[in-house]
């Protein structure tokens, strides 16, 4: 399944340019945010066309999110991805979890 980087970002909890940001840090974008010669030969990316005439790109997202996560990039819980209400925290425990903390602990 491809997905738009917004679509990518909604998994961390950031937005796409944060994304776009942490993909050049990775090596599968360019800085001129376009995709990588190694994102076009590993299968990260695909062009995807406008009913206007134009494209835009879109990323492999197991392949993408995998890639982030091994640079060290933590997704968001799925409950995480909107905001907490309340004097609380979320902190990560273990690989996929979170512990939600409120103010005393």
């Amino acid at each position: 399944m491809y997905m738009t980087m917004r679509e990518i970002g909604k998994s961390f909890g950031v937005s796409s340019h944060v994304i776009g940001r942490w993909l050049i840090d990775i090596g599968l974008r360019t800085a001129d945010k376009k995709p990588s010669a190694a994102a076009h030969h590993g299968g990260y990316v695909e062009q995807s066309g406008l009913q206007n005439g134009g494209y835009f790109w879109k990323w492999h997202g197991q392949k993408t999110i995998a890639a982030l996560q091994q640079a060290g990039h933590p997704k968001s819980a799925p409950m995480l991805s909107g905001r907490l209400n309340g004097p609380f925290t979320a902190e990560q425990s273990g690989v996929n979890g979170y512990r939600i903390v409120n103010g005393d602990n």
